[in-house]
C-alpha cells in the first residue's frame, strides 16, 4: 500500500495513470503513452489478482471453480466507498483500503446477523448505489467525494499557488526597482 500510494503520488507514471483514467484522450494528446500505460495497469493488476488468488487457495487450503464469483461488487463497492470518481481519475490507494474496510466489517456484520446471501448482494447494491449517487452528487456541486474529504488532510496539494514571501523580503526588491 505505500509502495503504490507513493508511486502514484510521486511519479510521472503515477500521475499518466491518473491522466489516462480522468481523459484518455487528453492524455495522449499531453503526450501520455496510452498503450504503455494500460499494459503496465493490466499487467500490473493481472499480477495481483494472481498473488491474491494464491492467497486465498493457501488460506483456505482448497479451490473450485466457483470460488471468488460475486467478489466483483465488492471490489467495486469498496473503490467507489473509498472515494473514486465514477468518471475516473481521482482516488487514492488510501481511500480505496478504507472502502475495503468497510465492505468487510459489513460483509461480517451481515453475515454474523445471518442474513440471506440474497439478501446480502441486495444490501451491498444498494451500499454501491448510495456510494454512486453521493459521489455523482459531490461532484455536481463541485465537491470530493466524502472519504476524499476526509483524506483532503493527508493529500499533497500540488495546485496551491507557492506561499507570498513575507513583507521583509519585499522591501529590497521594491528599493530596488524604485532606487
Amino acid at each position: 500500500m505505500i509502495a503504490y500510494s507513493f508511486y502514484t503520488r510521486n511519479t510521472a507514471g503515477g500521475r499518466h495513470i491518473y491522466a489516462v483514467g480522468g481523459n484518455s484522450r487528453a492524455a495522449e494528446l499531453s503526450g501520455v503513452k496510452l498503450k504503455r500505460v494500460n499494459f503496465f495497469v493490466m499487467m500490473n493488476m493481472s499480477v495481483l489478482a494472481a498473488l491474491a488468488g494464491m492467497i486465498f487457495v493457501a488460506r483456505s487450503a482448497a479451490s473450485g471453480p466457483q470460488d471468488g464469483n460475486g467478489w466483483e461488487l465488492d471490489a467495486i463497492a469498496a473503490v467507489f466507498i473509498g472515494g473514486a470518481a465514477v468518471s475516473g481519475g481521482i482516488g487514492t490507494i488510501s481511500g480505496s483500503i478504507v472502502g475495503g474496510l468497510v465492505m468487510a466489517v459489513l460483509n461480517n456484520g451481515l453475515q454474523l446477523m445471518g442474513v440471506g446471501t440474497d439478501r446480502v448482494q441486495i444490501i451491498k447494491g444498494l451500499v454501491l448505489l448510495l456510494a454512486v449517487a453521493i459521489d455523482v452528487y459531490n461532484k455536481s456541486q463541485g465537491r470530493f467525494s466524502i472519504i476524499g474529504s476526509l483524506m483532503r488532510p493527508f493529500r499533497r496539494d500540488d495546485s496551491a499557488p507557492p506561499a507570498s514571501p513575507p513583507d521583509a523580503e519585499r522591501e529590497p526588491a521594491k528599493a530596488a526597482v524604485s532606487g
